[in-house]
């Protein structure tokens, strides 16, 4: 294990995350996010990195659910559309290489719920969310508890 102040994205990222092509629609990216029980989805065109598309930015599309047949004809429709019509295209990342402390500082300082990792050439090689950063958080209270003990 490294000390904590060498980690690296690649340490504590999630590899090889589930994304979604940019000619794919917003409801096989719900799909997605349902069968793999997660927030956030690259989009991905030609390999490369070209959006993100959170649970969030499908909520806020469909609004609230209604059991009225015209909004449910209106969110069919909605779910159809290709994902880029809803994606955060103003996209930060991170490399492999990026120091723990410059990602989270990114995502806090942008409040944004989860970064790319990508390769030199922009391809998503793994996804460092705010569960991740939980998860290391909780590693280190533990470690910190039990050194105090």
């Amino acid at each position: 294990m490294q000390q904590e102040e060498k980690m690296t994205m690649e340490d504590r990222m999630t590899p090889d995350p589930v994304t979604i092509r940019s000619d794919q629609t917003i409801g096989e990216g719900l799909v997605l996010m349902f069968e793999h029980d997660i927030r956030h989805l690259p989009v991905v065109s030609h390999g490369k990195v070209v959006g993100m598309v959170s649970d969030r930015d499908i909520r806020q599309l469909l609004g609230k659910a209604s059991i009225a047949a015209k909004h449910r004809e209106e969110e069919r429709r909605q779910l159809r559309l290709p994902v880029t019509e809803i994606m955060a295209t103003h996209l930060y990342t991170v490399e492999k290489t990026t120091p723990l402390a410059e990602g989270v500082r990114l995502m806090v300082e942008h409040k944004i719920g989860a970064v790319p990792v990508v390769d030199s050439k922009q391809h998503v090689v793994g996804i460092f969310s705010e569960l991740d950063a939980l998860r290391y958080c909780l590693y280190l209270i533990e470690r910190y508890q039990s050194v105090r003990s």
